[in-house]
């Protein structure tokens, strides 16, 4: 388009627009449903622009087979976790009135018979309490069967059967060896998927994340994790023995892309802001 004055355009010169999926057929397609699409370089910059999306969109699904070689994350899908295991959409913007609110309030916010909210309450508040290395160790490595089987399906169960984190940010602090701080930051900034090694824990209040990625070891680097928007996860405070973490419990299966290179913000802290991904 060409101005005619500061404030308005009226004449347009010309539009590029350009789908690069098609099926077999040569009918244009989503990218779910395409068998394949073409690539011809230097064709147009509309038609570049449309390539480098459709290529930065493949692999971005829920389930292991929607996965792409190279995945960082793909194990930690374990075999028991349906490709697509939410069922609860509604949003939760805050947390939850109240704390220490127990099995009563699983069962008002998942429909759960009372057995299976005394599960889900009691996985809940185990991992928030004291188990939460044991059942993330499970979840990530899996098999052999291990006393915290249960806790980690059950947490998933209380996940997907829970409203969805929405809006509003969160936070999830970090301290780890060089070499694995080294690995995270390269993959952010490679724009690769960030997975977690289990369910785990995030909070609304950022000085609780801080507090987490405070240095245990000289050497240590503290990572802090940015987000915000709807996510793979929902509040636990009114369930925590530690209401003032003002906490989120993310599933096993969230993962995150970084929206920037991460960023040193004092010595051997750096922070990644990040955007849920493939949320169910």
């Amino acid at each position: 388009m060409r101005p005619t004055d500061s404030n308005r355009y009226d004449t347009i010169v010309e539009v590029q627009k350009f789908n690069p999926y098609h099926d077999r057929l040569g009918r244009f397609s989503t990218s779910s449903g395409a068998a394949s699409f073409t690539y011809k370089p230097g064709k147009s910059k509309a038609h570049d622009l449309a390539i480098q999306r459709a290529q930065r969109k493949q692999g971005s699904g829920t389930g292991a087979k929607k996965q792409t070689q190279g995945d960082p994350t793909a194990k930690w899908r374990p075999e028991w976790m349906p490709e697509i295991h939410r069922r609860n959409k509604s949003s939760q913007d805050r947390h939850p009135v109240g704390v220490h609110q127990g099995v009563e309030a699983v069962m008002a916010q998942t429909g759960a018979s009372d057995a299976e909210a005394q599960a889900m309450y009691d996985a809940v508040y185990n991992f928030s309490k004291w188990d939460s290395t044991d059942i993330r160790k499970y979840a990530y490595d899996g098999p052999p069967p291990s006393s915290h089987k249960a806790d980690a399906e059950n947490i998933e169960k209380f996940i997907s059967a829970s409203p969805q984190w929405d809006d509003g940010p969160l936070y999830r602090g970090m301290d780890v060896k060089p070499d694995v701080a080294m690995k995270i930051l390269a993959e952010a900034k490679a724009g690769k998927p960030l997975g977690q090694r289990g369910p785990a824990s995030w909070s609304s209040d950022r000085s609780t994340a801080e507090g987490f990625a405070s240095k245990s070891a000289p050497g240590n680097i503290s990572i802090i994790f940015c987000t915000g928007g709807k996510q793979n996860g929902t509040s636990i405070k009114h369930l925590s023995d530690f209401p003032r973490e003002e906490e989120v419990l993310m599933s096993n299966d969230a993962r995150w892309r970084a929206t920037a290179d991460p960023v040193e913000i004092s010595p051997g802290v750096w922070e990644i802001v990040c955007e849920a991904i493939d949320v169910p």
